[in-house]
């Protein structure tokens, strides 16, 4: 029994001898495995931040913590093993989204933008030809402005994105200027009033793809030529060919009296006036019918004529000028004429070609033949702004032999850009006439009253899908059939109180009808 005890208790020190240098060497192991461990749990927390966080990364009281965790945890790991934990699938898919969400936020925070998409940027071409155009306006101190351009194709989009546009004009604090879209064209207009500033006109676009700050946009700039200086405002009408529309009551051959439209020149020099009326009703005088006829002076906005002393003083006074929009290239001038206690306002214009296209407006070929021409009117503060007129005569009898009236025409009035209401004219006009002859007699037919008590009849349509634009109606007999090759006569009146801002739309109707 006793050998039995010595021999196992030799078999445990062996054991025990044998055994323990290896223990030794794996608790020197686990040691190390543990500070390996520690760093690459270390390195794997740190790699896991997103690769476009801002750097420097903060290390915070929260972090710290779960490193003293790991290592309290993997020390006991030398005296117990380490069971893996179980993750639900709801905590991958909660980590999922914030992983997620903490990358949209480094987005957000360095302006993070889709590289699939760009801003609009500028056709070098297009703005060349829009420079070079702005570059021939002209513009002048308290002298009224109306240029357009197109900027069609001025913006290029790499993925044909939706564009927004916005116009305006850099320098004009104190300026009295305008500037608005009109399709694809940009409008300026007023009256430049500081001959000292330079104006500049800028046009920008932006897509929807890059935010609605300064920098989402793309800018083009043109600079407007400088401001002329101011002189004598009526200056203007001084040294130049100036062509004038009236009208002169005559009786026609069946003893009706009515008024027919003639066209003056006058032409102001070197203290003279010059002046011719024509003898056609369709034609202006030339230069060389005129004579002089009186002497005239300039005073600021006025022009002091006097042809006789038997006439007594003409005075003229600039109320507005500005370039042809809808008629023939021209520079026009609305003047308010006074003599003694009667005023009338009509346009001069600068060249022959311009009066002479009222003279001859063609119509009857067709329904609704004719064509626009300038005319002012003034908003209800008594701000002049444009619009276009036209008339025509057509026989409706010729495509409708039992039409109830032959003849059909109608005063048609649209703004540039925007839509008009019948309040617009009836506000200042108060009567219109179309005079002319018939097969059986004088072909006269108004619409309102010589004194203003009731205005013309108006009417509204749609001339595009945007824009309404107005008409003024006349009524027929069943007698007023127009004659092929002879002329009529239109005229908008204003109201009498008004005469002295508003002129009267003057034209000729050359009727013909349709060729077969």
């Amino acid at each position: 029994m006793k050998r039995k005890l010595f021999v196992i208790t030799c078999i445990l020190c062996v054991s025990f001898f044998i055994l323990r240098p290896e223990s030794e060497g794996a608790e020197e192991e686990a040691t190390k495995t543990q500070s390996e461990t520690v760093e690459t749990l270390k390195g794997k927390n740190k790699a896991s931040l997103p690769f476009f966080s801002p750097a420097p990364l903060l290390v915070t009281e929260q972090d710290i913590q779960v490193e003293e965790t790991l290592e309290e945890t993997i020390s006991q790991a030398s005296i117990a093993p380490v069971k893996k934990p179980k993750i639900s699938p709801d905590d991958s898919v909660e980590d999922e989204v914030a992983l997620m969400t903490a990358q949209a936020s480094s987005r957000e925070a360095v302006g993070y933008q889709k590289p699939s998409n760009s801003k609009p940027t500028i056709d070098p071409h297009v703005f060349s030809q829009i420079s070079a155009e702005v570059a021939t306006w002209r513009l002048e101190q308290d002298v009224a402005m109306y240029h357009r351009v197109s900027f069609q194709n001025l913006f290029i989009d790499a993925e044909d994105d939706f564009l927004s546009y916005q116009v305006g004009i850099e320098g004009a604090k104190t300026q009295s200027i305008s500037v608005r879209l009109s399709s694809s064209q940009v409008v300026v207009s007023g009256s430049p009033n500081d001959h000292l500033e330079r104006l500049t006109l800028v046009i920008r676009a932006r897509d929807n793809h890059h935010g609605s700050g300064e920098e989402s946009w793309a800018v083009a700039r043109f600079p407007l030529p400088g401001i002329e200086d101011k002189p004598d405002k009526a200056e203007v009408l001084v040294d130049q060919p100036l062509y004038r529309l009236t009208t002169t009551r005559i009786r026609d051959e069946n003893g009706v009296a009515y008024d027919i439209l003639q066209c003056e020149i006058f032409l102001l020099r070197d203290d003279a006036v010059w002046y011719a009326i024509g003898r056609d009703r369709l034609k202006c005088p030339d230069m060389s019918n005129i004579a002089q006829r009186g002497a005239y002076r300039v005073e600021g906005d006025a022009v002091l004529i006097q042809l006789s002393r038997e006439a007594g003083e003409i005075t003229w006074l600039l109320r507005f000028d500005y370039d042809a929009y809808y008629g023939p290239s021209a520079h026009h001038y609305l003047v308010t004429q006074r003599r003694g206690g009667q005023y009338q306002t009509d346009t001069l214009f600068d060249n022959k070609r311009a009066a002479e296209a009222r003279l001859n407006m063609h119509t009857g070929r067709h329904i609704y033949e004719g064509r626009y021409f300038d005319h002012l009117l003034m908003d209800p503060e008594g701000n002049y702004y444009l619009v276009g007129m036209m008339n025509y005569i057509y026989n409706v009898r010729i495509d409708d032999p039992s039409y109830y009236q032959p003849a059909d025409s109608d005063l048609n009035i649209t703004h540039p850009i925007h839509s008009m209401t019948c309040a617009d004219i009836e506000r200042w006009y108060g009567y219109s006439v179309l005079i002319g002859p018939s097969q059986y007699n004088t072909l006269i037919s108004t619409s309102g009253d010589p004194m203003g008590n009731y205005p013309p009849q108006c009417g509204t349509y749609q001339q595009t899908p945007t824009r309404v634009a107005l008409y003024l109606d006349f009524s027929f007999d069943p007698s007023d059939i127009p004659i092929h090759g002879r002329i009529y006569s239109y005229l908008l009146h204003p109201k009498p109180e008004y005469k002295d801002r508003l002129e009267t739309f003057k034209i000729n109707l050359l009727y013909a009808e349709p060729q077969e």
